[in-house]
């Protein structure tokens, strides 16, 4: 297989394709690191200040994002450690490169968070039968308030930067990760408004309800990303095939050169592990004694790799066979 030199479109003036697809990638690697150690310090930042903000407001919401922060950090560190490990490359150990280690990154993530969530559900519900929870709603609103500018600004800034690292799919986590951070903070600043609200107006029996019911509410919805990453994941470890329009787009490039070379068809076999695409494309000749030069098949081979460059920006690993049984593809 040959790894994909690049996309022709990204080299600087007088300066060789590979050479220029080398200074992107070492780069948006940069960029990369960059981001993720910012992550881990605006976790930090947050599930220390929400333990201590938790306890003196007595709110069962506040914690659970607190925690949920605590696990960002440590989490944020395991895509560090992908991110690294994938900057070595193949070797005899590991002959076709380490993407795989960011496909497996994301599923430990949502993993981790998918547990959080269902443990913060079970314990919210018991708090919820048992009379709910007396909380200080004006001190809760105050973090609420902090706690939804800082991640929305820590989420604008990592989408921001994000352009410049388009492939990774560890910074889509983060960024996925920080909005929901946003959206569960801003959904908690309404909350404790309304039991604040609640209680003076006399009613503080119902205010007790709405902390454990902000768990429950809260965990219940942003389970949802995190499985949706899970299975994302999943996929890529196994192998399968990738969704969305990069497959039925490759095939039709594949089937157009086919036709233009004089081939009965052609099969494709495409999987994506973290931020590489793996191609198997067999082109099925219509004669079993087909004799065609060493220089055709490269041509060919060539120019496989420049039209798939097209549609796919990510690195691209590709085998192309030439065959007459389908089989051997």
């Amino acid at each position: 297989m040959d790894p994909s030199p690049g996309k022709p479109g990204i080299s600087p003036e007088r300066v060789e394709p590979e050479a220029a697809e080398e200074a992107r990638r070492l780069e948006e690697e940069r960029v990369e690191q960059r981001i993720l150690k910012f992550s881990i310090f605006g976790a930090f930042f947050f599930a220390v200040m929400g333990m201590i903000w938790g306890v003196l407001a007595r709110s069962q919401m506040i914690k659970f994002d607190a925690l949920y922060s605590s696990v960002s950090v440590l989490l944020a560190g395991v895509s560090i450690f992908a991110a690294r490990s994938m900057k070595r490359g193949d070797d005899e150990r590991f002959p076709f490169g380490r993407a795989q280690m960011e496909p497996l990154a994301i599923a430990l993530k949502s993993t981790a968070i998918t547990v959080l969530c269902l443990i913060a559900f079970v314990q919210a519900l018991v708090s919820l039968f048992s009379g709910g929870r007396e909380i200080n709603a004006l001190f809760a609103m105050t973090y609420a308030l902090v706690c939804t500018a800082g991640c929305f600004g820590i989420y604008l800034y990592i989408r921001g930067k994000r352009k410049r690292v388009r492939t990774s799919d560890l910074i889509g986590a983060e960024s996925m990760q920080w909005l929901m951070d946003a959206t569960l903070s801003a959904a908690v600043l309404a909350g404790f408004l309304i039991a604040l609200i609640l209680q003076r107006a006399g009613l503080e029996s119902w205010a007790r309800y709405l902390d454990p019911l902000m768990v429950i509410v809260a965990s219940t919805f942003f389970i949802k990303a995190p499985v949706r990453s899970l299975i994302a994941g999943i996929r890529e470890i196994l192998l399968m095939a990738p969704e969305g329009e990069i497959r039925r787009d490759s095939r039709k490039v594949l089937e157009e050169i086919a036709e233009k070379r004089g081939f009965a068809g052609v099969v494709l076999r495409l999987s994506k592990t973290g931020r590489e695409f793996d191609y198997k494309v067999g082109f099925v000749a219509r004669d079993p004694g087909d004799r065609r030069s060493l220089a055709e098949l490269d041509e060919i081979r060539g120019e496989v790799l420049s039209r798939l460059q097209s549609v796919c920006e990510n690195q691209i690993w590709l085998g192309v066979s030439f065959i007459h049984d389908r089989r051997w593809v």
